[in-house]
C-alpha cells in the first residue's frame, strides 16, 4: 500500500529536517520519541507485509519550533493470498463433475463459474475430464493457485463380450456369459458377478434377443443373444418295409427322419444322415432308438411277420393259381375291382397278392390293365 503524506503549510514554514512518520495499529497518539523514520515532504510512504488496519502519523516542526503530530485514517493492508479449499461432488464415475471452491476470505469473480453471494465460494460443472489450474484473486489481488484434476467423467457405454456354453446342438440349456471392461448395473433375471463386471443367464430354448447393458453411469451398450441350437425334441421319423405281402426274399426296412440322425449298429446310415436301412432275414419284433445330433431320442418299433423262406414259387398274375395267366385270372380281378356288396368276388389273402400286380400293396386299375398285357403277350 502507497501512501502520498504532505504536510499542509507553506513550505517555507516547514523544518524540512524535523519531518518523520510512523505506523502503528493504533488509534492512541505515540510520544515524540517514537518517531524515527524521516521523510521528505511529498514523499510517498510504504507499508508492506503486514496485514490489518494500520494509521500513519507524521511529526513536524515548524521554523519557530513549534511540534505537531498528526494521524491519517486507517489503512487495511492486505498482504496475504486466501487459503481455498477445492471439493468435488464426486470421484466415481459420473457424466458431469462439479467442482466447488471455497475461500476464506472474499473473492473476486472468475468467468464461467458461479459466484455465491458471500463472494468466498465459486462452482462450475465440468462434462469432460481435464487438468488445469486457475487463478483465485481476494478483493485485495492477492493470488492463489488452484489445481482442478477430473479423469473420473464417463460417457462410453461399456465394452460388453458375448460367450455361450456351447453353439453346438444341444438338448441341454445354453448358458451366456455377458463380459463388461468396466462394473455394470444388475439387469433383471440375470446374475450379477461380484466384481459387476459379469452378467450370466441359462436359457431353455432358442431365443433371439437383445439386451441393454448399462455402466455405473448409465452409459448403454446394446448386446445381441442368438440362440437356435437347442433341440429338446426327438426326430419325427417314417418306418417303410420293401413289402408287406407274404414273400420268400428279404425284407428291407427303412427309417426316414426329418432331420439328420445318428447311425445305429447294425443299420446304414445315409449320407444326407436322414435315412437308416437294413435287410431283415427272418421275422422279427423289435423296438430301434433312433437319437437327432442332439440326443434326443425316438422309439421305433420294427415288426415283420411275412417273411415265409418255405413259399411255392408264385407268379404274379395267376389269380387262381391253376399255373397259368389267362382270362379267367382278368375276370377274378375284374370282378374284385366291381364286387360292391358281393363279397363271394373280394379276392383275399394269397389271391389278393397275385392280383397286385405292380406290388406295391394296392389293387387298382393299374394292375388289370398290366394283367391284361401280360395275357396279350401270351396268345
Amino acid at each position: 500500500m502507497k501512501v502520498n503524506v504532505k504536510d499542509n503549510q507553506e513550505v517555507v514554514g516547514v523544518d524540512e529536517e524535523s519531518l518523520k512518520y510512523l505506523w502503528t495499529q493504533s488509534e492512541e497518539e505515540p510520544l515524540k520519541e517514537s518517531f524515527i523514520e524521516s521523510f521528505e515532504n511529498g514523499q510517498n510512504v510504504t507499508k508492506n507485509e503486514v496485514d490489518g488496519i494500520w494509521y500513519l502519523w507524521v511529526y513536524a516542526e515548524d521554523n519557530l519550533g513549534n511540534e505537531t503530530i498528526t494521524r491519517g485514517e486507517g489503512f487495511n493492508f492486505d498482504n496475504t493470498a486466501p487459503n481455498v479449499d477445492i471439493e468435488y461432488n464426486t470421484k466415481l464415475p459420473a457424466k458431469s463433475v462439479l467442482v466447488t471452491i471455497t475461500s476464506n476470505e472474499e473473492i473476486q469473480g472468475i468467468e464461467g463459474w458461479t459466484f455465491s453471494e458471500d463472494k468466498k465460494v465459486i462452482a462450475k460443472e465440468y462434462d469432460e475430464n481435464i487438468g488445469e489450474t486457475i487463478t483465485i484473486r481476494d478483493l485485495a489481488g492477492n493470488e492463489t493457485e488452484a489445481s482442478i484434476e477430473i479423469n473420473n467423467i464417463d460417457k462410453t457405454g461399456p465394452d460388453v463380450k458375448v460367450e455361450y456354453s456351447t453353439k453346438e446342438l444341444t438338448r441341454d440349456n445354453v448358458l451366456v456369459t455377458l463380459t463388461s471392461n468396466e462394473e455394470i448395473q444388475e439387469i433383471e433375471g440375470w446374475k450379477l458377478s461380484e466384481d459387476k463386471k459379469v452378467l450370466t443367464k441359462e436359457y431353455s430354448e432358442n431365443t433371439t434377443e437383445t439386451i441393454t447393458v448399462k455402466d455405473l453411469v448409465g452409459n448403454e451398450t446394446q448386446a445381441t443373444i442368438e440362440i437356435n441350437n437347442i433341440d429338446k425334441t426327438g426326430p419325427n421319423v417314417n418306418v417303410g418295409y420293401s413289402t408287406k405281402n407274404p414273400t420268400r426274399e428279404n425284407v428291407t426296412v427303412t427309417i426316414t427322419a426329418n432331420e439328420e440322425i445318428q447311425a445305429v449298429q447294425g443299420w446304414t446310415l445315409s449320407s444326407d444322415k436322414k435315412t437308416l436301412t437294413k435287410e431283415y432275414t427272418e421275422n422279427t419284433t423289435e423296438t430301434i432308438t433312433i437319437k437327432d445330433l442332439a440326443g434326443n431320442e425316438t422309439q421305433v418299433n420294427i415288426e415283420i411277420s411275412n417273411i415265409d423262406k418255405n413259399l411255392p414259387e408264385i407268379t404274379i398274375g395267376d389269380i387262381n393259381q391253376d399255373g397259368k395267366i389267362d382270362v379267367t385270372d382278368l375276370l377274378k380281378l375284374k370282378r374284385h375291382m366291381v364286387a360292391g356288396n358281393r363279397t363271394e368276388w373280394i379276392l383275399t389273402g394269397r389271391a389278393l397278392l397275385l392280383a397286385d400286380m405292380n406290388e406295391n400293396g394296392t389293387v387298382d386299375i393299374t394292375d388289370m390293365l398290366m394283367l391284361k398285357r401280360v395275357i396279350v403277350e401270351n396268345i
